[in-house]
């Protein structure tokens, strides 16, 4: 049995991608931890303050990475235009390693962000594999 197969890499991603949203990922003052659906939302309700274009365009920047491997997991099942799939693994990857960027300590990104961005390198991997095969 090789764990590296495709479907293996993609399934076991996809299953870590969706724990990983119910895990401690951010640290914000007075030690309060939040889960990762809090910080999407949370996240997301920051469109309310951006006052400038090159803001805006780093906020979908970093706020679109979900809606890039949702695309990623469907595209498994339909999709077969790999500059598609090209395009959404860049999008995933750069957006997910740039939380690290963001943060004057890394110490605020709890365990659970890398659990995530794990589930994000596997399924990329597991994309990836299945469309060489």
């Amino acid at each position: 049995m090789n764990f590296f197969k495709p479907t293996y890499l993609f399934i076991a991603g996809v299953a870590i991608y969706l724990l990983s949203f119910f895990l401690p990922v951010l640290q914000v003052s007075l030690g309060v931890k939040l889960a990762g659906w809090e910080v999407t939302a949370l996240h997301f309700s920051e469109l309310a303050f951006i006052d400038s274009i090159p803001a805006y365009f780093g906020f979908l920047f970093t706020a679109l990475v979900n809606f890039w491997v949702v695309g990623l997991i469907v595209g498994y099942f339909f999709e077969r235009n790999n500059l598609k799939l090209f395009s959404l693994v860049a999008l995933a990857i750069a957006s997910s390693f740039s939380w690290l960027f963001q943060f004057e300590h890394s110490s605020v990104l709890l365990w659970g962000y890398y659990t995530w961005l794990l589930s994000i390198v596997l399924i990329v991997m597991g994309r990836v594999l299945k469309a060489k095969s």
